[in-house]
């Protein structure tokens, strides 16, 4: 996650930056996740960004564990701050319906039992939101798959 002294330290050297608050791995990064933390954290960093004379695009990163309301926080914490925009998603918590030795394991999951549930946070994000998506990489049968009035470059 960057903090105020990364991005100061780092801004003449990347092309922008990720608010990464949703590694299931880091005790207690998932909190900054919830609307009042979160506003706060991206407001100065995007008050920092925004005083430069080019100011750099700052994404956040999700995990796709939130509910609909805090989704519904995301999208109206992104409008406050006027950030560029969401990665969505990290990897989950959840174990549900995986079929695997590996179901008891604590962790994040990635990959393909995560597809579904992603997508979901896609689309839901894509339907509730004014802005466009944006999705590239690749993600299993997800790739190249675009859903409602968004635009989609993979």
């Amino acid at each position: 996650m960057i903090t105020k002294s990364v991005l100061r330290n780092l801004f003449d050297y990347v092309d922008y930056f990720v608010v990464n608050v949703s590694s299931p791995n880091t005790p207690n990064l998932r909190a900054l996740q919830d609307k009042e933390p979160l506003t706060k954290l991206l407001g100065e960093l995007q008050k920092l960004n925004q005083e430069k004379p080019k100011p750099k695009p700052i994404l956040l990163k999700i995990a796709p564990d939130l509910t609909e309301e805090q989704l519904l926080d995301i999208i109206d914490i992104v409008k406050e701050t006027q950030i560029a925009g969401v990665i969505a998603t990290n990897t989950t918590l959840s174990r549900e319906n995986l079929k695997s030795e590996n179901q008891k394991e604590s962790g994040g999951l990635s990959g393909k039992p995560l597809t579904k549930r992603s997508t979901e946070v896609i689309r839901f994000l894509s339907e509730k939101s004014e802005r466009h998506s944006y999705h590239w990489g690749r993600w299993y049968s997800y790739s190249g798959r675009c859903y409602g009035e968004t635009e989609c470059r993979c």
